[in-house]
């Protein structure tokens, strides 16, 4: 398989002093590492460090000089008596004392498209690769793309993901899902397969893809709930996303939005006009219920066996009837906020592509990062997976170099190199 653009070190010990130990050796070796010998020492401490060990590093890189730059915040963090280090930005994370509570987040059609399942197929391997949106579907990055073709795309991409998670061992609390992204937290709940569940994301996009001529959309007001809905009142445009302070969503035909923007405009709040192809989570949906009712329905649902907080109810999945709940959700508003403050997590993972739902959580004060599913770049699968190990949710990060050619490498060996006479 081919070597990802992005390194995972993992490093664990019994306890501070030991980890402190282990990490000035692992940053003496890294001082003189070509690229090549940076997957062998990454692959090497991953076959070393497995099981449960109470003090962990786990940093997502590109090359040598950045592993010795998170050594070294690493180290200065332990020196200064710090025991939680989370820097999801740098693909950081330093745990002492753990483990930590994870959550899942899944993302719904504000997510990107990809093509294929990028660097996330190849960590799977061929065979669980997948396949993400047709390559020749004609979608442009600047257009919207077709509820079609990306519901069924976004949950191939988060679906691997769940399956990357699972070839980890992950141990998550619970998960949620933004709007279509229910789907993808309910079938990692075991309440419906991962066939079952694109086969609804493919019937849900296209009964959702007709549902409406009438040109529409959706309005992003940087405002709370009640001022939202103020803006809304009398114009016939509805709530439809309820994200958080300051991040919520309108949706309405064109006229209607108009008028909520004007309305914006005088009482000087910010709104934005997103790039969809239809009024979301509002009334004019209606029409695609019938269609969507009668392709849930066909389905073996079960009850979820994994904690799930619902964006459509804003609480915990139950007994629900799932054909019913997730009829609402198409003219229903999404309770992301309420959902969210459900979710009693240290640490949240974004299962799926972008980062769309992680900017939302640290928005509202919460520590989050993206496997960013379907990427073409390992950054975020490397940060991801080092995010869970180090919170002790995966004990074993050697999935991350299954298939690849690396070589033994001796840390303790000192080097010797030529020089151009």
């Amino acid at each position: 398989r081919p070597h990802p653009d992005h390194e995972l070190v993992v490093c664990g010990a019994p306890d501070a002093a030991a980890l402190t130990g282990l990490l000035t050796r692992v940053r003496a070796a890294a001082t003189a590492l070509s690229r090549p010998e940076l997957t062998d020492l990454a692959a090497g401490l991953a076959a070393a460090h497995r099981g449960d060990v109470p003090a962990r590093f786990a940093a997502a890189v590109r090359d040598a000089d950045g592993l010795v730059a998170a050594l070294d915040r690493a180290l200065g963090h332990l020196a200064e008596g710090g025991r939680r280090l989370l820097d999801a930005g740098r693909g950081l994370f330093l745990v002492v004392g753990g483990p930590l509570r994870v959550g899942l987040l899944f993302p719904g059609q504000a997510a990107p498209v990809h093509a294929d399942r990028g660097a996330l197929g190849h960590l799977l391997g061929d065979a669980d690769a997948g396949t993400g949106s047709d390559p020749d579907s004609g979608v442009k990055p600047a257009e919207p793309v077709d509820t079609a073709v990306a519901q069924p795309a976004i949950i191939a991409d988060s679906l691997a993901g769940i399956r990357w998670l699972d070839r980890l061992g992950a141990r998550p609390v619970g998960a949620l899902g933004h709007s279509l992204g229910e789907l993808a937290a309910l079938s990692w709940a075991g309440a419906l397969d991962a066939d079952d569940t694109l086969a609804l994301a493919r019937a849900r996009g296209e009964a959702m893809s007709v549902a409406t001529e009438a040109p529409s959309g959706m309005l992003s007001l940087r405002a709370d709930l009640a001022a939202a809905r103020e803006l809304a009142a009398g114009t016939g445009a509805v709530v439809a996303v309820d994200n958080g302070e300051r991040h919520v969503v309108v949706a309405g035909t064109r006229p209607e939005l108009d008028r909520v923007a004007e309305a914006a405009r005088h009482a000087g709040i910010e709104a934005t006009p997103l790039a969809v192809s239809h009024a979301f989570h509002s009334p004019l949906m209606a029409p695609a219920a019938e269609a969507l009712r009668r392709a849930a329905g066909r389905l073996p649902w079960r009850r979820p066996e994994r904690p799930v907080a619902s964006t459509v109810t804003g609480a915990w999945w139950a007994d629900e009837d799932p054909v019913e709940v997730l009829v609402r959700q198409l003219t229903g508003p999404v309770r992301f906020r309420e959902a969210l403050g459900l979710l009693d997590a240290d640490l949240l993972v974004e299962v799926g592509p972008g980062r769309m739902l992680s900017a939302l959580a640290e928005a509202a004060g919460r520590t989050a990062v993206s496997l960013d599913a379907g990427a073409a770049s390992a950054a975020g699968m490397a940060a991801g997976t080092a995010a869970l190990f180090a919170a002790g949710a995966v004990d074993d990060a050697t999935p991350f170099f299954a298939g690849r050619f690396t070589r033994p490498f001796d840390r303790d060996r000192e080097r010797e190199f030529l020089v151009n006479p």
